[in-house]
């Protein structure tokens, strides 16, 4: 089965570079306004040291342009780089999203982990395979499971049938 091309190389490459390009440009923007502050910063002390009181109104007004500069970058970046993000996840197959979230689940080792369906989209023997990794590397972890795979339900010790609860 050959590999799939990369995200920045499928459907428009060129929207997800411009957004990527987007997200770099406002955070250098965020920095250009940064060293405009510390500038700013010189000569809003000299001006104090200067008792010079006439400049003070035209100073605060060029601060509140930085930072009004500032947030708005922020803001505008945050919000491209979320479009950039879900435009990403978007891109993954189930079957990818799920080997993602059982990996965060490997690296920050919860003390319960719910797996409601977390390998429907994986052939039998890749999600035996995941959720013997799983027993093996998180053997404090409780683990509640949900899945109609018989070989997956075979992993776990004790199993619940609830279809006793459900109303008719």
């Amino acid at each position: 089965m050959p590999l799939p091309p990369p995200f920045w190389l499928r459907q428009n490459p060129w929207y997800n570079w411009l957004l990527l390009a987007a997200v770099v440009g406002f955070s250098l923007a965020i920095v250009r306004v940064g060293v405009l502050i510390t500038d700013w910063n010189k000569t809003f002390y000299d001006a104090l040291a200067a008792f010079d009181g006439r400049a003070m109104p035209a100073l605060i007004l060029e601060y509140l342009v930085y930072i009004t500069l500032v947030t708005a970058f922020v803001a505008c970046g945050n919000w491209l780089r979320k479009v950039l993000l879900f435009r990403w996840r978007e891109h993954l197959t189930g079957g990818e999203q799920q080997r993602i979230s059982l990996t965060r689940a490997l690296i920050t080792r919860p003390d319960i982990l719910f797996l409601d369906e977390a390998t429907n989209q994986l052939d039998d023997d890749s999600a035996t395979a995941l959720l013997r990794l799983l027993k093996s590397e998180l053997p404090d972890t409780l683990v509640i499971g949900i899945s109609h795979q018989p070989p997956v339900k075979a992993l776990f010790d004790r199993r619940e049938d609830l279809a006793a609860f459900a109303e008719n």
